[in-house]
């Protein structure tokens, strides 16, 4: 008696599960031929279960079961030649065995519910059914129910051995989940009957056609057409919590039934079954989850530690070092590597190996002109090896090839991207599982999530490393620029320095002749000139580099002025100009190094773009500003005057008017600029109106300083 209810429970759950996968697998891609076939199937299989269950328990006819139950089976076995001939690889006749399974299994079927091959008389005895055939029909459907299982081994073990990598499991799972049916089929139909005249597990055999459809779903989930794993978990949650709140309700209804009225007792269980279905749902889900994952990962669990990874805005090391170890956890790869890049560019700016592996690093540039073919966000060696064996035609083909050719070089089994807005910013690239099993597509969308979630982070982080790496360059630069302009600084200034001294020594000499004095001036102003402009350079960078210190100091403009005016005197002399002051007795709060370079730059200017026989003339006064009193100098010329669309960009750096290089073919474009720079630090302001052909007109305003000539 105990085998046959333990037959009738396992056939009943057999039922049950093929019924669940079949339905969830048709529903997730109803037009994929894979699915299509994978219902058929489990369809056939549950069918043939259910019929020799409610054959067994005398729950339905015998004779209409038992015709339904081989006419299921045969519906089954169509699916399944279908599905063997097209998965992993397809047959290379696909479309005629997939016709031929269709038509054995449509005839068959008809056959089997026909009156033709089972007869009238049809026997239950302790599990065991037996009846009437009709010979020759009921051959030729042994002969089809053996010959699709031979078929069926032959081709999956054929296949183990003639196939590689991803193909090659997927190959063995199938071979092994047919060859477990095969042998308990034959052996609890056929030889337990034959040799011990044992008819009580008879009925066993078709729950057996579990194994083929669990390790069929797992060779798929290797090949990623859809997730067996978690259509087997979402079944199972199903089952076992629907399972367990009926016997709950059950028990409780029988319970109370002894206390209160059965209509009561079953309003009660319909509500205790109302609040207990979701606690009961939830902690099968939390148990079926683990069980599922196999002690590896639970695949919520591991989103929230990556996504948590992402968002703490670690600096670089601690990040890839973080993640490296959160995929040695989730996956024991056999070795991992991460790159990551410059922005903008391929320069590693950050590296790290699992296990020191150095392989790799000097194909990074290839690996990256090579996923830039690939959208994914995945490249895996398993899925190039299949489509370079199985679509070896295809136009992608010899990329695919020279791809899984790279990854074997480095050993790497998957390739991930870290892409920003299209834009490759870094790589991760890992070997095998040290299990050596494939990955699921749980993993892939674990993996995707990595790259898509971590890539910003990286990003943000290479960005800083190159910073920081930009600030130490340019602080070396800006150390190697300030020797250099200590080197430049003494090397000519000084000699410069020493030729104005002793030209003019030579010039004051009244033993000098005349033609030489003349020429010993054309020197010295070259001199000037040329320390002029080196000064204007290095001014240029102190203020650029912040560097640059003022004094605030009551300046007698009058002085300075003069000062200035003495040294461009020469070269008014040299072209007849007439220089004209007006120069109040006034000071200036200011910085009187800085001045003095002001007005050697605004009179410089000012000789310089004045023909011959012109006139410059300097004025200072007391001016009032809004809020203050102001020391106002303007210097005034008669010279060619600047274009009026010039005017603008006249204190810009380098820039000089094309009539400016005409007229005076010195000048470097800095002096308005260092002007305009020295004026507004020193609290001043300078502004410039001219007018083409007529002169120019430079006004500087300074703060008053009230005391006269002392400092302030």
């Amino acid at each position: 008696m105990f085998v046959f209810y333990f037959i009738g429970v396992t056939q009943f759950l057999a039922f049950l599960i093929n019924t669940v996968l079949g339905i969830l697998v048709l529903t997730k891609n109803p037009r994929a031929r894979a699915h299509q076939a994978y219902f058929v199937f489990a369809l056939g299989a549950a069918g043939w279960i259910l019929a020799l269950y409610l054959t067994i328990f005398k729950l339905a006819d015998p004779l209409i079961a038992g015709r339904v139950a081989f006419a299921s089976a045969s519906i089954m076995l169509a699916g399944l030649l279908w599905f063997t001939a097209d998965y992993p690889q397809g047959s290379k006749h696909l479309g005629m065995t997939h016709a031929v399974a269709m038509i054995l299994g449509i005839v068959f079927a008809a056959l089997s519910l026909s009156p033709f091959m089972i007869l009238k008389s049809w026997i239950v005895d302790n599990s065991y059914i037996s009846g009437e055939f009709s010979p020759a029909p009921y051959a030729a459907w042994i002969l089809f129910y053996l010959g699709s299982l031979v078929f069926m081994l032959v081709r999956a073990w054929r296949g183990v051995r003639r196939s590689f990598g991803l193909a090659r499991r997927q190959y063995r799972a199938i071979a092994l989940g047919v060859t477990i049916f095969f042998v308990v089929a034959i052996f609890t139909n056929l030889l337990m009957p034959a040799l011990f005249n044992d008819f009580r597990w008879n009925g066993l055999g078709p729950v057996f056609t579990f194994a083929i459809i669990a390790l069929v779903g797992h060779s798929m989930l290797s090949y990623r057409m859809f997730d067996v794993r978690l259509i087997l978990k979402r079944g199972l949650v199903f089952s076992l919590a629907g399972s367990v709140m009926v016997a709950i309700v059950f028990f409780c209804s029988f319970l109370l039934a002894q206390i209160v009225a059965p209509q009561y007792a079953v309003i009660i269980g319909v509500l205790l079954l109302m609040l207990l279905y979701r606690p009961v749902y939830h902690k099968m889900n939390d148990l079926i989850s683990h069980v599922i994952a196999r002690g590896s990962y639970v695949y919520n669990d591991a989103v929230l530690e990556v996504t948590k990874l992402a968002n703490e805005h670690l600096e670089m090391d601690v990040l890839n070092d973080l993640l490296l170890k959160t995929l040695e956890k989730l996956f024991r790869f056999d070795g991992a590597t991460i790159v990551v890049f410059a922005p903008n560019t391929t320069n590693v700016v950050a590296k790290k190996m699992q296990n020191g592996d150095e392989r790799g690093m000097t194909d990074v540039p290839e690996l990256v002109r090579v996923l830039k073919g690939y959208p994914e966000q995945i490249v895996e060696a398993d899925e190039l090896d299949w489509t370079v064996r199985n679509d070896g035609e295809s136009k992608n083909a010899r990329r695919d090839r020279a791809t899984l050719d790279l990854m074997r070089s480095i050993h790497a089994s998957i390739l991930i991207p870290f892409r920003v807005n299209g834009v490759i910013i870094g790589l991760l690239w890992a070997g095998e599982k040290q299990s050596h099993e494939p990955l699921t597509i749980t993993d892939h969308r674990l993996l995707e999530i990595v790259g898509r979630t971590l890539a910003p982070a990286l990003a943000n982080a290479a960005r800083f490393v190159a910073m920081e790496r930009l600030n130490v360059d340019l602080t070396i630069a800006n150390r190697a620029k300030g020797d250099f302009i200590d080197v430049v600084s003494h090397q000519f200034r000084t000699p410069l320095t020493e030729i104005a001294w002793n030209t003019e020594i030579i010039m004051d000499d009244p033993k000098t002749p005349v033609a030489i004095r003349e020429e010993l001036g054309s020197i010295k102003e070259g001199a000037r000139k040329l320390s002029t402009t080196l000064t204007s350079i290095f001014d240029v960078l102190d203020l650029e580099s912040g560097s640059m210190a003022f004094k605030r100091e009551c300046v007698p403009i009058d002085e300075a002025i003069q000062k200035t005016l003495h040294d461009h005197e020469m070269a008014a002399k040299a072209k007849n100009i007439k220089i004209r002051t007006d120069v109040a007795p006034v000071s200036a709060r200011a910085d009187a190094q800085r001045l003095h370079e002001v007005l050697d730059a605004v009179i410089a200017n000012a000789v310089a773009y004045t023909p011959n026989d012109g006139t410059v003339t300097v004025s200072a006064a007391i001016c009032q500003e809004k809020t203050a009193r102001a020391v106002e100098i303007v210097i005034a010329d008669t010279g060619i005057g600047i274009p009026k669309k010039d005017l603008a960009r006249v204190f810009e750096k380098f820039y000089r008017g094309k009539e400016a290089k005409h007229a005076a073919a010195d000048g470097a474009g800095l002096g308005l600029f260092v002007a305009k720079n020295f004026v507004e630090r020193m609290n001043g302001s300078i502004s410039l109106e001219s007018e083409e052909g007529k002169g120019t007109t430079v006004r500087l305003r300074l703060p008053l300083c009230e005391n006269g000539k002392k400092n302030g």
